[in-house]
């Protein structure tokens, strides 16, 4: 049964819950509208998840966890390159600043863990055919640089295969960016 904000019982316990918020609130920096806008967007949001179906709340899980996992690996290999930008620049024999962007990773999608066969979770990326081999290899040395860098606990990053390559046209944004040597047909 779905009860709507405005309708009786949750008209009495709303009016209840914003007359004690406004009484502790209201005055230290928030105004009765404010108060009164966070409730009903509290509401509705619980409302919102609480009809949600159990294989929608999975689906969107597992899609919110694939890229807080893709945004922190980035963070990390931006990081990790900053720190280890001279050793990096000198083994590939030239500047690689700017380089690690969203664009340009490889795209992928982890093991749900579902397969009696399989022990652990990894990830199955698909390359970019666009990127040439030595952007390959500075990416690998930044992911090897990563690893290192977490000692004891690379255990937390998920094994990485690369199953296939994807054919495609660079995208606008990194054609502008790159130099060509990291581009393998050229922009």
């Amino acid at each position: 049964m779905a009860v709507n904000f405005n309708q009786s019982p949750n008209t009495e316990l709303t009016e209840n819950l914003v007359a004690y918020l406004e009484r502790n609130f209201v005055g230290a920096g928030l105004r009765k509208s404010d108060v009164r806008d966070f409730v009903y967007t509290n509401f509705t949001s619980r409302k919102h998840a609480a009809n949600k179906s159990q294989a929608k709340k999975k689906s969107d899980n597992a899609r919110n966890r694939r890229s807080s996992r893709e945004k922190e690996h980035l963070k990390r290999r931006k990081t990790t390159y900053q720190s280890n930008k001279t050793a990096i620049d000198d083994e590939m024999k030239r500047d690689c600043s700017g380089l690690i962007i969203e664009e340009a990773m490889s795209v992928g999608e982890s093991d749900d863990g579902t397969s009696p066969h399989v022990s652990y979770s990894g990830l199955h990326l698909c390359r970019p055919g666009w990127r040439s081999d030595e952007y390959n290899h500075f990416i690998t040395l930044v992911d090897n640089k990563v690893v290192a860098d977490l000692g004891l606990n690379s255990h937390q990053l998920l094994s990485r295969a690369f199953d296939e390559t994807i054919e495609g046209p660079v995208p606008d944004a990194i054609a502008s960016q790159f130099p060509q040597w990291a581009l393998r047909n050229g922009p």
